[in-house]
C-alpha cells in the first residue's frame, strides 16, 4: 500500500488488500501523488454538458442516514434549495427539499446544476464533484477505513469539509464556504488505455508523471500549516 493518508486502518483489513487482492502491476488513483507513482482519478470525460451552475443549489446524497434525520438537519437553511437523493418511490418538492429518487441520469444533472455536494466519503462522487468545481462536505462512515481516509485525504489538501456526524453547524460553516475551484483531471482512462497498448506495464511511474502533468497542481496541507 502507498504512503497516502490513512485513517481507521487496522491489520486485517491491510492483510486483506495484501493477500486478496493481488496485482503484477499496482496502478492508484488519487487526489494526489503523495510523491508515489499513484495517477488522478478516473472520472467521466467532459462530464459537464452546459448546465448553468445554480448559486444556492446543494446536492445531498447520504444513502446509509434516515431521511427524517437529513431533513431535520437541512429544513432551518431556507436560504438554499437541496436535492437530495435517497430510497424514495417518487420525486417530491416541498418549499427548498427536493426528494429524489435514484437515478443516474437525474444525480448527474444535479451534480453539474449545484454548487456543492453533502455526501459520504466515496472516492468516485467526490471525484466528479472536484472535477465540476463544486465544493464538498463528507460525513465518512463510521468503521470503514477508504471512507474515513478519503475524509482526511479531501481536508489534508484543503479539497473539501469533513463531520463525524449529522451537524447543523458544520453545514452552515459549509455554505458559507465560497465555490470551489475546478479541479483539472485529465482523460485517465484514455492514458490508461495507452499505457496497456504500449506494453511498458513496468513504468507506472513514467504513466503517473504523464498523468500529473496534466492535472491541477494540489498542495497538501502539513500540521503546521
Amino acid at each position: 500500500m502507498h504512503d497516502i493518508p490513512k485513517k481507521g486502518a487496522n491489520p486485517l483489513a491491510s492483510f486483506v488488500i495484501k493477500n486478496f487482492a493481488p496485482v503484477d502491476y499496482p496502478v492508484g488513483l488519487h487526489w494526489h501523488h503523495f510523491n508515489r507513482p499513484i495517477l488522478p482519478p478516473i472520472v467521466p470525460y467532459k462530464i459537464g454538458n452546459g448546465r448553468q451552475q445554480i448559486d444556492n443549489k446543494i446536492l445531498v446524497y447520504l444513502p446509509f442516514e434516515q431521511l427524517v434525520d437529513i431533513l431535520s438537519l437541512l429544513r432551518p437553511f431556507q436560504g438554499y434549495e437541496f436535492s437530495i437523493y435517497h430510497g424514495v418511490p417518487q420525486a417530491d418538492d416541498n418549499d427548498h427539499i427536493h426528494l429524489r429518487p435514484y437515478s443516474r441520469t437525474g444525480f448527474l444533472d444535479d451534480l453539474i446544476e449545484c454548487n456543492g455536494v453533502i455526501s459520504n466519503a466515496g472516492f468516485e462522487l467526490a471525484s466528479e464533484a472536484l472535477s465540476l468545481g463544486k465544493k464538498i462536505l463528507v460525513k465518512p462512515l463510521s468503521g470503514q477505513m477508504e471512507q474515513l481516509s478519503n475524509a482526511l485525504a479531501l481536508t489534508s489538501l484543503n479539497l473539501g469539509m469533513t463531520m463525524e456526524k449529522l451537524d447543523g453547524d458544520g453545514v452552515a460553516q459549509f455554505l458559507d464556504r465560497p465555490s470551489a475551484s475546478r479541479l483539472k483531471i485529465p482523460d485517465v482512462a484514455r492514458l490508461v488505455a495507452e499505457w496497456i497498448e504500449g506494453g511498458q506495464w513496468e513504468d507506472v511511474e513514467g504513466l503517473a508523471r504523464k498523468a500529473w502533468q496534466q492535472a491541477s497542481e494540489v498542495r497538501v496541507m502539513r500540521s503546521e500549516d
